[in-house]
């Protein structure tokens, strides 16, 4: 009988850990977790987990940007052993739903660890090969979403932080203080589980967030987030909401408007807020919002036309986003009280 298995690698997790040496003589008891409530997740796990067996990941949704790669998977709720390779670039991996136990293995050594809800694994091209497999309950929904980063990016990110120019080197494993890293995957999940899937400029505001949080806190060579001092100069931001009012009707690029700044994306991100109290994605949809209204008022545009006039081109899509931020579909926007409320504004 095959002793290994080897998935695809886009597939699954890969996960990488310190390992202890157990005797192979004997199971391995799980780890006593101080959190009793995680404790008794073990006890469950351990109890209610049927045989292993041959299983496959599904791919829910799936994104493909400039810089990055995301893909929602809902994975079986048992995996028999399989036999990972180094991945070909850095890889995120936030568990969404569900609780697992892992069982890993490498170079003979194995360590059982609780997998719940919110943990957040970085895979490297650096780390060894390793076995993986999982037990929860047969009923346990697992989704998690694999995130996969350009290391061009990283090395740019890298470069502007101040750091040599030799390959960047990232600490594989488990990211156990990384809440941001955990909010990023679970908002871009619900964007690509949403209709209109994930918007363009906001999956690149992502990709450079992600890069500045591997290589300042997840890199060989950690080192404090500079501190969000100041704002943008008020000329350069000026000229900024001018191009953005001038494009409503376009792609607006994330590297358009740094570039403008004289800034990285990931500093310009962050001065902005500072300077308007939106990242440049909400500020974008808000501009697009008022110039939406402005048409249904005073034009009495169709709602496709509408929609193509402020960037969108699904009048579904656009609708959604109206009535999130707006309170109303746009075809109830031109009754009077919206009008008066429009006139007054």
């Amino acid at each position: 009988m095959q002793a290994w298995r080897i998935f695809s690698r886009s597939l699954l997790p890969a996960l990488s850990f310190s390992l202890v040496a157990p005797s192979s003589a004997s199971p391995i008891p799980p780890p006593v977790h101080p959190d009793p409530e995680v404790a008794r997740t073990l006890l469950s796990l351990e109890s209610a987990a049927p045989p292993l067996q041959r299983v496959s990941t599904q791919l829910l949704a799936h994104y493909q940007g400039a810089h990055l790669t995301a893909q929602l998977h809902r994975k079986p709720a048992t995996l028999e052993p399989v036999l990972l390779q180094p991945v070909a670039q850095p890889q995120l991996i936030v568990q969404l739903t569900g609780a697992t136990q892992l069982t890993l293995t490498r170079a003979g050594q194995r360590r059982r660890y609780p997998s719940l809800p919110g943990s957040v694994y970085l895979n490297t091209p650096q780390q060894q090969p390793y076995e993986l497999a999982w037990r929860a309950p047969a009923a346990t929904t697992i989704q998690t979403i694999q995130l996969d980063l350009d290391p061009a990016l990283l090395q740019q990110t890298a470069a502007a932080a101040g750091l040599p120019a030799a390959p960047l080197e990232l600490q594989a494993g488990p990211c156990s203080e990384a809440p941001l890293l955990r909010q990023l995957g679970y908002s871009l999940a619900a964007m690509l589980q949403a209709p209109e899937g994930v918007a363009p400029l906001y999956g690149q505001t992502v990709a450079h967030m992600l890069a500045a949080q591997l290589v300042y806190q997840h890199s060989a060579q950690p080192r404090p987030l500079p501190p969000s001092r100041g704002t943008l100069a008020p000329e350069r931001l000026r000229q900024i909401q001018e191009y953005v009012q001038s494009a409503l009707a376009d792609s607006i690029e994330l590297t358009q408007l740094a570039a403008m700044a004289c800034l990285s994306p990931y500093h310009f991100c962050r001065l902005f807020k500072q300077s308007t109290g939106l990242s440049p994605h909400q500020y974008v949809v808000a501009q697009r919002m008022q110039r939406a209204q402005h048409l249904l008022l005073h034009r009495r545009l169709p709602i496709a036309q509408v929609a193509q006039a402020v960037g969108y081109r699904h009048a579904g899509h656009f609708a959604r986003l109206f009535q999130r931020h707006c309170g109303v579909l746009p075809t109830a926007w031109g009754k009077p009280v919206h009008a008066a409320e429009g006139q007054r504004k």
